[in-house]
This record gives structure tokens, C-alpha cells and sequence, in this order.
């Protein structure tokens, strides 16, 4: 896909933020929660498009495509995390982040992982330090998160050392502008589009 298609809206449904842009190019639905998933794919594969996508940003919780069986319909998926320069910016747990990305993969499907937001994972930083020479954040409490992967979330001090290990707490942090969390999931750029022949028969 090389150029931008041209929306027009195609159906509203379910309430006022859920939106089915539809031409003859393209449908899109935007997902942030499981509960958004279940109520819109299954309108989403009704809609007779050549291209079927979701579009996760921001990504609020974990959601689970193999529960439903209109994703088979999907032929492309995007992530993203919350951006912006207000206070209360959302966190989104890498692990959501991999779920869909490996749906993707199992299922030959496009994955465009297009941004971390304005949160990313503690561990870029231990990867790769020179990405974040110049930020103290040992000075900066309010900038360290923890989250679990059921999206509970708690300041790092908090952690008593007991905690579960299926509960995947995750320390993130809070970047000033969201171009300094970068693109990478798992030491990668993601940045697929469907092919021509890719496209989901109408």
C-alpha cells in the first residue's frame, strides 16, 4: 500500500467512538479493549472491502483475537501506545503489543507497530543507554510506572518482591516527547502493509 486512501465513512455502530470508515479500498475499526473487539470485528466482517484492518492505538488492554472468529477476516493490524503532553497519558503493557503482533504473524497478517507512545518499557533503556543519554530518571519518580498485564498499574516503590510472575509487571517509563519511545517492539521495527495480493476478497 503506497498511497493514503481517501475515508469516507461508511457506518457508525454501537455508540458514538465506534466508527467503520468504508470505501472501496479500505475498512477500519478501531479497538482499544477486548470489549471493543468483540462488539466490532464481527461488524467489520461484514463489510464487503478488499481491506480489512484494525487499528489498536492506543492499545488499553490485552485483547485476544483467537476468541473471535471474524479476525480470520482481518488482513492487516496496528498498535500504537497513547501519546500527548497532558498529564494521565495511559500506559499501554508490551505484552498487548505481542499478542497481536503474534496473531499476526501465526495468521500471515500485516503488523504495523506505529508507535510506544509517551510510555515505553524500563528495559529499552538498559538496552540500549545511549538512545537516552542526558534523562535522569533516578530524579524523577513520578516518571516510573509499573503495570501488570491486566492493566493494573502501581508506582515502582510499591513492588514487594512477591508478586507473580503471571502477572508480567512490567516497569515503564515516561518519556517527554513520544518520538523518544521509538517504533521497536522487541529490538524491531514493525512496519508492514498489505500487499495488493494480500487483499481480503470482497
Amino acid at each position: 500500500m503506497t498511497h493514503e486512501p481517501s475515508w469516507r465513512e461508511g457506518a457508525r455502530v454501537l455508540d458514538e467512538r465506534m466508527e467503520i470508515a468504508a470505501d472501496q479500498d479500505t475498512g477500519r475499526i478501531t479497538v482499544q479493549i477486548k470489549r471493543f473487539a468483540g462488539e466490532r470485528i464481527p461488524h467489520l466482517a461484514q463489510h464487503d472491502v478488499p481491506v480489512r484492518f484494525i487499528s489498536a492505538e492506543p492499545l488499553l488492554g490485552h485483547v485476544d483475537l483467537t476468541r473471535i472468529p471474524e479476525a480470520e477476516r482481518v488482513n492487516w493490524i496496528i498498535t500504537g501506545g497513547e501519546s500527548g503532553s497532558k498529564p494521565g497519558i495511559r500506559l499501554s503493557h508490551p505484552g498487548w503489543y505481542r499478542s497481536l503482533r503474534n496473531y499476526a504473524q501465526v495468521h500471515g497478517v500485516p503488523y504495523h507497530h506505529k508507535q510506544n507512545g509517551m510510555w515505553v518499557s524500563y528495559s529499552q533503556l538498559v538496552e540500549m543507554p545511549d538512545r537516552f543519554v542526558g534523562h535522569d530518571w533516578a530524579v524523577h519518580p513520578a516518571r516510573h510506572r509499573m503495570i501488570a498485564f491486566d492493566g493494573r498499574t502501581m508506582p515502582v516503590d510499591q513492588l514487594t518482591g512477591r508478586e507473580d510472575p503471571a502477572d508480567q509487571w512490567t516497569h515503564m517509563l515516561r518519556m517527554a516527547k513520544k518520538y523518544e519511545s521509538g517504533r521497536l517492539l522487541d529490538d524491531q521495527v514493525w512496519n508492514e502493509f498489505p500487499a495488493e495480493a494480500d487483499r481480503v476478497p470482497a
